[in-house]
């Protein structure tokens, strides 16, 4: 049986017959990255740029994130690279200014920050920060300034 969390699938949608249409299937173990250790250890979480030109998705096994960029035409996926992290990236999230992505590690309790190239999709390690055991959520707010200041 195959682990269908290892793979990303894009859909085209139509709006008139409302239904979708599977157009692309990528498996997620990479190029030139080790084949999984753990079977029920797979993709976890996906996010698309708020301009939709590059998608992130996260692999608990073998620890990477995976940036493809969107072909705006076609809306197929390319593989941009596999960034390797440390200890099970399950959770991310990319700031809403969609230049910096934070990487969470479930089992490192590890906090990473990437910068995005947003010309290329590439990632830029930034920090790593030691947070916690079991990061499985990763959300960013963007708090208002004024009330940020209030005492």
């Amino acid at each position: 049986m195959r682990n269908i969390s290892r793979y990303v699938t894009v859909y085209r949608i139509d709006t008139i017959k409302r239904t979708l249409s599977s157009i692309q299937t990528l498996f997620l173990i990479l190029p030139n990255v080790p084949r999984p250790k753990a079977p029920n250890k797979g993709g976890a979480d996906k996010h698309l740029t708020s301009d939709n030109r590059f998608l992130y998705a996260s692999n608990r096994d073998p620890n990477n994130i995976g940036a493809f960029s969107v072909n705006a035409s076609s809306e197929m996926l390319t593989l941009i690279a596999p960034y390797s992290l440390e200890g099970t990236p399950r959770a991310f999230d990319i700031d809403p200014t969609g230049k910096f992505i934070y990487v969470g590690g479930q089992i490192s309790g590890k906090l990473t920050v990437f910068r995005i190239d947003t010309s290329n999709g590439n990632l830029i390690r930034l920090h790593t920060y030691d947070a916690r055991e079991s990061l499985v959520w990763v959300l960013i707010v963007q708090m208002n300034a004024e009330l940020s200041t209030k005492k």
